[in-house]
């Protein structure tokens, strides 16, 4: 399966991005990059604060200015040079199998 890009989009929700964006570097399936877009411009968000070192897998975009939820969704979207495409809510979290499975069956359905 081609690379995955997973675009999260948050303002002021640390803990709750802190456990989506783990879920996400547990994956058994490691071909993905994470693009978090911040729309909170008094709060930026840093790897440290997700309590992560250097990622060369995660990029954080902070805004200058509240974009609103529409326009930091489109922001990511336009930002993906990859083939696949994944929303992720900073309040959600996957399963540590959800992309290998996911490949398992585009590979079945040889998509």
């Amino acid at each position: 399966m081609a690379k995955i890009t997973i675009g999260i989009v948050t303002f002021n929700r640390i803990d709750l991005l802190k456990r989506a964006v783990k879920s996400v570097l547990s994956q058994s399936y490691k071909n993905y990059i994470i693009f978090i877009g911040n729309d909170n411009p008094k709060n930026k968000i840093n790897l440290k604060m997700l309590g992560l070192k250097s990622n060369k897998k995660i990029k954080i975009f902070n805004h200058k200015k509240n974009i609103g939820e529409r326009n930091n969704l489109n922001y990511l979207l336009k930002k993906c040079k990859t083939d696949l495409f994944c929303w992720l809510g900073d309040d959600d979290y996957l399963h540590k199998d959800f992309f290998k499975i996911l490949e398992k069956q585009f590979k079945k359905k040889k998509i």
